[in-house]
């Protein structure tokens, strides 16, 4: 790239059009070369500081007398020079000249210029001129410079800038080739034209930039965990800004419940990033009050940052900062309001049983257990379903077969009732008894039949013992 020229120098640019007749006579009155509206070159300066090259230069031309051109090949051409001796001087096409560049484009060829008329015939030149080009990155260096701190990066509309005038006239080849200049039309009360060239005009236009919010580079709590008397939370807060943060805004919330939202302090700035962004640092903190219930509790705070021009970064939600506070122990047990064991005398056959107990809690009950001690000594838990009621307060509910006694002596059980609350604390009733009566012992009746009668063949005066009953 070249060095940074003046702005004089892009006045002293010069742009000669030509129209290149191949064969035939002309006159000054037989071709005319219509401009647009509001002829100018504008070079843009993208969001991004790349140079965007105009559109196609678009250029008319209309002539009252066809037969001159009708077979023939029109060219037109275009010098750009830099050389500040080069103003009101346009050298002929095709002629060499230091620092100038040749651009030409065809209007038609062969017969079509026959049917060549004012309205239709529109030629399009693509001025890609690397000088032109060079000066138009020069001179936005050269304007962010010079004007305000960050002017790149606070322009929010698009900015245009009138740079120079380009010099041209439009010139034919006669027979022998040499060159008449020719008539120019424009429908523009803003061009101007004397004896010497008409001017055009060449601006540069800055592309507006949207304003980007603000980027929270990092957020820093002195700690993520208080006790269940609570603390104090200090924040600190890094924030990037293209222009400058105005505010920074935190609410803290437990739960459903919202604290009124407070600001944080600026503190400090940290300079600027690569691109020219602001760093900035703010500081704040939170006196967190005590956790008088007995679950643990998440507090969680949100952010908001403001720039000066409506940009706004919202933290919260997923990105919401987490403390954890922890709660009050729980020591206290459940209370047992009472126990029914229905029936506790069971018959020899047994039957159904149900054991009811009715239990609360500050934080809530776990379970109930029951636990059924067999007359052998051997044990069997029992869980009790919650059956009504709430775990704060409810009714439990567990129910069984009795087993069949069929012994002759009754069968001792024992019933006791285990409640343990959320917080592993317990409390256990006093064991009651349950019977399952002896089974009625067996009667043996005696026997109604007659002894045979034995016939003796001992001798008679023989004496035997009578049987022993």
């Amino acid at each position: 790239m070249q060095g940074i020229r003046s702005m004089a120098r892009v006045l002293f640019l010069v742009i000669g059009l030509e129209a290149v007749v191949l064969a035939g006579e002309s006159h000054a009155e037989d071709f005319l070369m219509q401009l647009p509206a509001y002829p100018k070159l504008t070079y843009r300066i993208s969001t991004t500081n790349q140079l965007v090259r105009p559109e196609p230069f678009q250029i008319r031309f209309a002539r009252k007398d066809s037969s001159l051109f009708c077979g023939k090949v029109v060219e037109v051409g275009i010098y750009a020079c830099t050389q500040d001796d080069n103003f009101g001087y346009f050298p002929a096409p095709g002629v060499a000249y230091p620092n100038c560049s040749h651009f030409k484009s065809p209007i038609s060829g062969g017969a079509a210029l026959c049917s060549f008329n004012y309205n239709d015939d529109l030629v399009s030149l693509n001025l890609l001129y690397t000088s032109m080009e060079n000066y138009i990155r020069d001179r936005f260096t050269q304007a962010t410079d010079i004007m305000s701190n960050n002017y790149y990066l606070n322009r929010r509309t698009k900015l245009q800038y009138e740079i120079g005038q380009i010099p041209f006239r439009v010139f034919l080849q006669k027979n022998g080739g040499g060159y008449d200049w020719r008539n120019v039309v424009s429908p523009s009360t803003q061009m101007t034209c004397n004896n010497k060239a008409c001017y055009m005009r060449v601006e540069m236009a800055l592309d507006p930039i949207a304003n980007l919010p603000p980027t929270i580079d990092s957020i820093l709590l002195s700690t993520d965990t208080l006790p269940v008397n609570g603390g104090t939370i200090k924040v600190v807060m890094i924030v990037i800004d293209d222009v400058d943060v105005k505010k920074v805004e935190t609410v803290y919330s437990v739960g459903a419940q919202a604290y009124n939202p407070q600001q944080l302090h600026r503190t400090g700035t940290l300079g600027k990033t690569a691109r020219g962004y602001q760093i900035s640092k703010w500081e704040g903190e939170y006196i967190i009050p005590a956790n008088t219930g007995y679950t643990a509790r998440k507090i969680k705070i949100n952010f908001k940052v403001y720039d000066g021009e409506g940009g706004v970064t919202d933290i919260s939600g997923t990105t919401a900062r987490i403390v954890q506070q922890a709660g009050l122990i729980d020591t206290a047990p459940p209370q047992i309001q009472g126990i029914t064991v229905t029936p506790q005398n069971f018959p020899a056959s047994g039957g159904g049983i149900t054991v009811n107990v009715r239990a609360s809690d500050n934080q809530g009950v776990g379970s109930a257990m029951l636990t059924l001690t067999m007359p052998d000594g051997r044990t069997s838990p029992m869980q009790m379903p919650l059956v009504s009621g709430t775990n704060a307060n409810g009714e439990w509910r567990s129910s069984w077969n009795m087993w069949t006694n069929t012994a002759t002596s009754p069968l001792s059980y024992g019933i006791k009732v285990t409640v343990t609350d959320v917080a592993k604390n317990t409390i256990s009733s006093q064991t009651i008894p349950v019977t399952v009566a002896g089974a009625a012992p067996r009667t043996i009746k005696p026997s109604t039949t007659t002894p045979s009668t034995i016939q003796s063949t001992v001798p008679t005066g023989q004496k035997y013992p009578l049987p022993v009953k």
